[in-house]
């Protein structure tokens, strides 16, 4: 499903594509979605449109071992392979099913490698930059367990491919003069701490307050810019994948 959308209102047209072919049933949506102050872009005006910069956003592609994932996997390199600099990978969390990155003496360790590497696959045919961030099953090996998921994709694709880095709340990142990133991890925010009492022992942030504080900072400092946030659960939601009631699935 491509997802056509427009930030702004006549917008200085940025345009982000969406690839969510591996979206479960339950938190995929199968229509293109507008702001309600948005109009409906038609075919023309969406040909007509010189985007500033192109988002790929990828979801819950930690089943990326199976052939579904493979195909849909191979259609998006095809498009990959055909865009420009001004472009972004992104993939939005849960990297790795059932459980995240398990130790090297697990047995399961040698599968999650492989689904990770389906994944990083697609930024070696790409001209524009791949950055991962982590959802609620990227954290279920703990604190331990994201970590070494984000050093095994920094490995690979090199510094700030793996954000927020050392599982911290928030990161941000500078697209161009125009466009700002902002990356949340949501499951630092809504998980249970006491199961973490070491989550915030290399961040500067320390409690969800601070985080709040941080954010407002950054789209102040960006409010001249597109600003993209980019976190794994929605905020608003008709099932259980909402971040304002979500507990854990």
């Amino acid at each position: 499903m491509k997802l056509f959308a427009f930030a702004g209102q006549g917008f200085r047209q940025i345009l982000i594509l969406a690839c969510s072919a591996f979206l479960y049933a339950s938190c995929a949506s199968y229509h293109e979605r507008y702001g309600v102050d948005v109009s409906k872009p038609t075919a023309d005006t969406v040909a007509s449109v010189r985007p500033k910069h192109t988002f790929f956003l990828v979801g819950d592609a930690g089943n990326s071992d199976q052939e579904q994932a493979k195909f849909g996997l191979d259609l998006l390199k095809q498009r990959l392979e055909q865009t420009h600099t001004t472009a972004t990978l992104l993939f939005l969390g849960d990297n790795i099913y059932p459980a995240g990155m398990p130790p090297e003496n697990k047995r399961e360790r040698a599968l999650a490698n492989e689904k990770l590497d389906n994944q990083i696959s697609l930024a070696k045919s790409f001209k524009g930059k791949t950055v991962f961030i982590p959802g609620n099953h990227d954290w279920y090996y703990g604190l331990a367990g994201l970590k070494r998921e984000a050093d095994y994709v920094t490995e690979k694709l090199g510094k700030k491919s793996f954000l927020p880095k050392k599982g911290c709340a928030i990161d941000d990142i500078e697209i161009g003069d125009d466009v700002a990133l902002i990356l949340i991890d949501s499951q630092w925010f809504i998980t249970d701490w006491d199961l973490h009492p070491n989550i915030n022992d290399d961040c500067l942030i320390k409690s969800r307050e601070d985080f709040l504080t941080e954010l407002e900072s950054l789209i102040n400092k960006n409010q001249t810019k597109i600003t993209i946030i980019a976190l794994h659960h929605p905020l608003v939601s008709n099932g259980i994948h909402g971040a304002g009631n979500h507990v854990s699935h």
